[in-house]
């Protein structure tokens, strides 16, 4: 006859194992979700860094372009390393907090995506005040930006339309992103901020909306969206909701037509 206690002592031993896989497996997917963050969080600076540098080939002739050019680059490695240097000890440092005019910074980040605009030839339609001012972090607002352009860039045909909308009430400013792209495909509206969601299959990371919601919040502001997929009538919107700093000029509308 088996011994009862050499059996339970088994099972004992083989549940301790299984924990220890599941803690491994845990660890692990925990770790893969952290690589794929810092790794989108490097390629946006870097994707910078190569459009700045054709843009200064373009324009080799003009000597205060190049210089304004080779200036931005070295913003983003600076950024590149800051991430770097966050990742190898595990730990996010407090990132510097000022004011921030969202108008310069939509156009810095429109720039950064020069490249890709002038290849699919999209027209920029803006509605913007002079100066909407905040308090915030450049580089995580700028990368919030960036993103939204990215999504609107990638749901675009050749001479598509990317709407860029800003304006204010005395306590919050608004910054709308909108396309007459594709359209969110209705699968993915309901995940549509969780991380590894993406209808770019191998192409894409899934973590672009988690990280600007994440950042979005981090600056204590929200994100909302609306999105058509009906044929003629396709397109997708978002807005960012920030406090506002300072009095900002009322008579620009905030949200316009997707």
């Amino acid at each position: 006859m088996d011994n009862p206690i050499a059996s339970i002592e088994d099972l004992r031993e083989q549940l301790r194992l299984a924990q220890e896989a599941l803690q491994r497996s845990s660890q692990f997917k925990l770790a893969d979700k952290f690589c794929g963050s810092i790794m989108h969080e490097i390629n946006n600076p870097l994707e910078a860094i190569s459009n700045l540098v054709y843009l200064a080939k373009l324009e080799i002739h003009d000597a205060d372009r190049v210089g304004c050019y080779l200036q931005q680059a070295e913003e983003q490695l600076d950024l590149v390393r800051a991430i770097a240097r966050q990742t190898l000890s595990f730990y996010r440092e407090h990132k510097a907090v000022q004011e921030i005019d969202l108008v310069a910074l939509l156009e810095a980040a429109l720039r950064i995506h020069t490249k890709q605009l002038l290849e699919k030839q999209i027209d920029i339609q803006r509605r913007l005040p002079k100066t909407l001012v905040v308090q915030g972090n450049f580089g995580e607002l700028l990368e919030v930006i960036s993103n939204l352009i990215v999504n609107s860039l990638e749901s675009l045909t050749q001479h598509g339309t990317i709407y860029l909308r800003a304006g204010s009430t005395p306590d919050e400013v608004h910054i709308t992103v909108a396309d007459r792209g594709c359209g969110i495909p209705e699968n993915l509206r309901k995940k549509l901020f969780q991380p590894f969601q993406s209808s770019k299959g191998e192409a894409g990371t899934g973590l672009g909306l988690w990280l600007t919601r994440n950042l979005v919040e981090k600056h204590h502001g929200r994100i909302r969206w609306r999105s058509s997929v009906h044929p003629g009538q396709s397109g997708t919107a978002f807005r960012i909701t920030l406090r506002s700093s300072q009095e900002q000029p009322r008579n620009v509308p905030a949200f316009g037509a997707a």
